[in-house]
């Protein structure tokens, strides 16, 4: 969080925008920027922290994948194969 803020004309920013920036974040300032009477409040945007855990075979999400799973045995490749003989047989039994 900004410990103080600097103002400044927006015109003044744009001549000199690289130093009064490095300025600012040196110092942990919060710039704010006027121009016509409107005022403009720039922070450094700071990296967001990883504060979560990392991802494992124990996290319960790996316990979901199998909680709507059929608990018949199913072959996959053996009902397609008998899908598509069933269909040849409707397209060449006459």
């Amino acid at each position: 969080m900004a410990h103080d803020s600097v103002r400044i004309q927006l015109d003044e920013f744009v001549r000199d925008a690289t130093r009064i920036l490095d300025d600012v974040d040196a110092h942990n300032r919060e710039l704010v920027l006027e121009d016509r009477g409107r005022l403009f409040r720039l922070t450094r945007k700071r990296k967001p922290s990883r504060t979560g855990r990392s991802f494992s075979r124990q996290d319960p999400l790996f316990t979901l994948g199998g909680a709507f799973a059929s608990k018949e045995e199913t072959d996959i490749a053996h009902d397609q194969a008998e899908a598509l003989a069933a269909a040849y047989e409707d397209t060449h039994d006459k």
